[in-house]
């Protein structure tokens, strides 16, 4: 099973011992954790400016930060596999810039393919 969970500022303050306590117990073997974040630096949809991979660092959660549309899709791949492999949570920074964008891209279904240097996991 895999696990999302969205936040911005505001709501990582509030969720944040679960987040860290959650992370600290880890996922089940074929389980992963993916935490999406929302960065709001310029305070249009929160009530107050943040930027949120500081808390994550402190938390032990490792931040993607994709520049695309094309880099979410394959940056997401990537965190399931990351959180699959490690047993630890991972975080996909969303700045407004991503998510208030549009971008045509093109999806094949080989493509990421996320290769596991362990047994834990035989294929994604």
């Amino acid at each position: 099973m895999t696990g999302y969970w969205y936040g911005k500022g505001p709501g990582l303050d509030r969720a944040g011992d679960a987040i860290k306590h959650g992370n600290f117990a880890g996922t089940s073997k074929l389980g992963a954790v993916v935490i999406f974040s929302g960065e709001d630096h310029e305070a249009k949809s929160s009530t107050v400016p943040y930027q949120q991979e500081f808390s994550f660092e402190h938390s032990g959660i490792p931040v993607l930060y994709p520049a695309s549309v094309a880099e979410f899709l394959e940056f997401g791949l990537h965190a399931v596999a990351m959180s699959r492999y490690s047993g630890c949570w991972v975080s996909l920074k969303l700045a407004g810039s991503l998510c208030d964008g549009s971008e045509t891209v093109t999806v094949d279904l080989d493509f990421p393919r996320s290769q596991c240097p362990s047994t834990r996991l035989q294929s994604l």
